[in-house]
């Protein structure tokens, strides 16, 4: 390389590179002739996955090495786990050695080591050693084992980050945001002529609907017939926010609030209330400009229309909308419903309550016998029930 042959050094440094590595495969590990398998496993109960590591060792030297990867443990001892990798092993394997050094007993040596001895035609003793020589190469493979799940972990960590949407990357660079906003959480409030109200909260994981989180809160703290979108939205960012902080998360990485400056500092002083403002970004999208409002500037941010950042965050805000109105259907429904019963002489709220929780519809009310009914309400008013379907 000094002498600026550099074609010639890069191929030198190859060679090189080949015959460490070969050497390093044939280093002499034990002084002994005897043909050895030596297992060693590493188990991460916390992401469900654990890797066993086998080194060949034949006539002293370390000539190759394998791995197996085994994922869903099934709370399965480690035990258990040994057994189920001898048993891949051997049933495939051609050669078998003279002896067999493990980190952990598997769950049944005594039909491993009769397996092995009637393969190999002679004993083959199956050992746990915990010190002198033979425990020190099992530890060797340990580590090996350890560093290779590490390793194994950091690859699937990057290609979950190239899995991120590209709307995703995006919206932090629009919004100058400190992380990805892989989990983004967005509050709506509606009702429907001051009547009704309603909020919900949907929830999106990397640029996708995550429904199983979604959340509709009833309003508690405001006048029925005199809604105030400002105080219902200080009121369910609270209750969710306190919720997550009594359960330490999950936190999001965006909060976007459906509505303009108004509705956002509603929801930012709920957020200072319970001391948990700053911890995460939050902003309003308002939906006759789609500008974006942040909580310390006066001016909006006007991302372009084409943009998949702006189109992300439309999505997220149009679900919680439609979120939010599916919800207020199902109560208005359900509450014309219950009035039909109400018009029954004798059926008050609670009585209705009752026949619909146990029939599910004024239809299954109707349609069934008086016994039925008066199982749930007694016989008295389940006579004026009857009475009162029958002579329809």
């Amino acid at each position: 390389a000094e002498a600026m042959q550099f074609e010639e050094a890069a191929d030198l440094r190859d060679r090189i590179a080949a015959l460490r590595k070969y050497s390093e495969r044939q280093k002499v590990v034990t002084q002994d002739r005897i043909d050895r398998d030596l297992f060693g496993l590493h188990i991460d109960r916390v992401d469900d996955l654990a890797v066993g590591v086998l080194f060949k060792v034949r006539d002293g030297k370390v000539v190759g090495k394998q791995h197996k990867y085994i994922r869903r443990l099934d709370q399965r001892s480690e035990s258990e786990i040994m057994q189920s990798l001898l048993e891949w092993y051997y049933t495939e394997a051609t050669f078998f050695p003279d002896e067999v050094l493990l980190s952990v007993a598997p769950d049944d040596p005594s039909a491993l080591e009769e397996y092995l001895t009637e393969r190999k035609d002679k004993k083959v003793p199956l050992k746990t050693p915990e010190r002198g020589d033979k425990a020190g190469l099992i530890r060797m493979v340990g580590a090996n084992a350890r560093l290779l799940l590490e390793e194994y972990k950091i690859e699937k960590a990057k290609q979950a980050e190239g899995r991120i949407p590209h709307a995703v990357k995006t919206l932090q660079k629009d919004l100058r945001l400190p992380d990805l906003p892989r989990r983004i959480e967005c509050f709506d409030i509606s009702h429907l002529g001051g009547t009704g109200t309603v909020a919900s909260c949907v929830v999106f994981e990397d640029g996708r609907p995550k429904k199983s989180e979604y959340r509709t809160f009833k309003i508690r703290n405001v006048e029925s017939g005199r809604p105030d979108d400002f105080e219902s939205m200080r009121e369910v960012v609270q209750r969710r926010y306190r919720r997550v902080q009594d359960n330490d998360g999950p936190w999001p990485d965006l909060v976007v609030i459906d509505g303009g400056k108004g509705q956002l500092s509603s929801a930012v002083q709920a957020l200072n209330d319970i001391g948990v403002y700053g911890r995460f970004p939050i902003v309003g999208l308002a939906k006759r400009l789609e500008e974006v409002f942040f909580p310390v500037d006066s001016d909006s941010l006007q991302i372009a229309r084409t943009s998949a950042s702006l189109q992300l965050l439309q999505r997220v805000r149009n679900e919680a909308h439609r979120f939010a109105i599916t919800i207020q259907r199902k109560q208005r429904k359900k509450a014309t419903l219950t009035s039909e019963l109400l018009e029954i002489q004798g059926v008050g709220k609670v009585t209705a309550g009752k026949l619909m929780r146990k029939f599910g519809s004024v239809k299954k009310v109707r349609e069934a016998d008086a016994d039925a009914i008066a199982a749930i309400v007694g016989r008295s008013v389940a006579n004026k029930i009857r009475h009162h379907f029958d002579g329809e």
